[in-house]
């Protein structure tokens, strides 16, 4: 293997393991192609100049992710990833500024974090597909690994088969990235700092609307008919938050109108004093956004085509059906009933503010992330 390759990790969180595919990967290629610890940094030295050499002579950086790497603390209970002398945040953003591979390999099922909860040097580290690497099947998972470093060479990977190239900008500048359709478990992107996650959805074809002999059935699910999308399409993976909103207002200084109609166990009631900061339940920036109406949902968009420089859109009724049924065709996507286990129901409200229905659950939150669908119309955001 020419490849040199640069182990990037965190002791608290990973040093075990990363012991363990240092010495897996120096038996198959030796230990003058790998570098994994910056103990050796003289006295008096720049060690953000010696990190930023060292990655500059290696290949690619694996970046081991266990569950503590996110939200690791210093001691003085303030999060690494905000400092930026962090040794790993350095070691990762030196990385991505030339440009080389830079592997998540995700331990124990971590998942890839949000391009929220890094900072601005390692957004891009987001788009990133990983390999999770378990206990159990580490012996495999390091041989996929191997696998893909003998075959790596310092220019970009070979696209996965059925992949479509991509020009996202998380930063504001484009870089081409691969995706394969109907792949967004894994595959997701974003094109701002701010902006929604996008996942691809492929081309295909579905039956619109219910069966006549669905229960609680409306009269305006039907009848079934057979559409057809021609051509894949990126669609928000989650609701607009927040805080993502509040960055559309932040920039815009858009204007919307007070109060909002509060549905309690009988009636809509208008509250003047609600809005998209005041719910009148507990939100944070992470639950999705309420009180947002069509037409200021149709700005949101507008300034995120401008944004971004890309064409963002509200998806159409069909589009929605088709990315919410992912390929199924019972009354929900997991099956043909629900329960309190899938959903949460029974304790139900929503807020509603003129146009637009959003919903609360549970009673007195807005689920975290997760749009339902269950009693509220939901709306979200394509790029064609």
């Amino acid at each position: 293997m020419g490849t040199k390759v640069f182990i990037s990790y965190r002791r608290e969180d990973s040093a075990g393991h990363a012991g363990r595919v240092y010495d897996r990967l120096r038996h198959e290629f030796g230990g003058d192609m790998l570098f994994m610890d910056v103990d050796g940094i003289p006295l008096g030295v720049n060690f953000a100049k010696v990190i930023d050499g060292e990655v500059a002579k290696c290949d690619v950086l694996l970046a081991i992710i266990g569950r503590g790497w996110l939200e690791a603390c210093d001691e003085d209970g303030l999060r690494r990833l905000d400092n930026p002398h962090d040794f790993v945040r350095l070691e990762i953003a030196a990385a991505l500024k030339r440009d080389i591979p830079v592997i998540p390999i995700l331990l124990e099922g971590t998942r890839i974090p949000r391009v929220q909860q890094l900072p601005d040097d390692l957004k891009e580290r987001a788009l990133r597909n990983g390999l999770d690497v378990r206990h159990a099947s580490f012996d495999n998972d390091i041989d996929k690994l191997i696998q893909g470093l003998k075959g790596q060479t310092p220019t970009r990977q070979p696209e996965p088969p059925g992949a479509i190239v991509i020009n996202v900008s998380p930063n504001g500048v484009d870089k081409p990235c691969a995706f394969v359709p109907g792949n967004g478990r894994s595959e997701w992107f974003t094109d701002h700092p701010h902006g929604p996650e996008m996942v691809v959805v492929p081309a295909g074809s579905f039956m619109m609307g219910s069966q006549d002999d669905e229960p609680k059935r409306s009269a305006d699910e039907g009848p079934q008919h057979k559409v057809t999308i021609t051509r894949p399409f990126a669609v928000g993976r989650h609701a607009v938050t927040r805080g993502q909103f509040a960055a559309f207002i932040n920039n815009t200084n858009y204007k919307m109108e007070d109060g909002a109609y509060v549905w309690t166990a009988s009636d809509a009631k208008l509250d003047p004093k609600a809005s998209w900061r005041n719910a009148g339940f507990y939100q944070d920036d992470s639950h999705p956004v309420v009180c947002v109406s069509w037409d200021d949902a149709k700005a949101y968009v507008s300034w995120l085509t401008e944004a971004t420089g890309k064409s963002c859109r509200l998806l159409t009724e069909t589009e929605r059906e088709y990315v919410t049924r992912a390929g199924t065709t019972t009354p929900f996507w997991w099956g043909s009933s629900i329960t309190p286990d899938l959903a949460a129901r029974g304790c139900f409200a929503t807020v509603q503010c003129r146009s637009a229905v959003l919903s609360q659950t549970g009673g007195g939150y807005t689920t975290f992330m997760v749009t339902s669908t269950s009693g509220a119309k939901t709306y979200g955001t394509i790029r064609t």
